[in-house]
């Protein structure tokens, strides 16, 4: 399925840069050599970067792991002037995710989390 005309990205694209290492959109784009354009994207992305967080925490808890949770803040190196104040925004947004519950992700200036809480397990995690 294509995700995004402008740069002609789909799923498989956005799914192997992923896989790769790409924590967030920009990190997609750079991956797929491309430049956010209008931005349509950036939603689908995030959500499959929050489909990946689930995966990982599913099959960790499926092995002989102890349980955790992740929770990430983002922040778009566009909105700083400067690394520390990248590293600032983004600091805020992981301290955001951390007190709206476990298993969340924030991105620096958006009002609402875009990952649901998990499911309690036996163990209360």
């Amino acid at each position: 399925m294509i995700v995004c005309v402008c740069n002609r990205l789909n799923e498989q694209r956005i799914g192997a840069a992923i896989c790769g290492g790409a924590a967030c959109a920009d990190d997609v784009y750079a991956r797929c050599g491309v430049r956010k354009n209008c931005g349509r994207c950036q939603e689908t992305i995030e959500g499959m970067l929050e489909q990946n967080r689930e995966a990982l925490a599913l099959a960790a808890n499926a092995g002989n792991v102890p349980p955790f949770t992740a929770s990430f803040g983002v922040a778009h190196s566009s909105a700083a002037e400067g690394l520390d104040e990248l590293v600032r925004a983004a600091d805020h947004a992981l301290f955001r995710a951390k007190r709206g519950g476990r298993n969340r992700t924030v991105v620096d200036g958006e009002p609402e989390f875009l990952g649901a809480r998990a499911p309690v397990t036996e163990n209360g995690r």
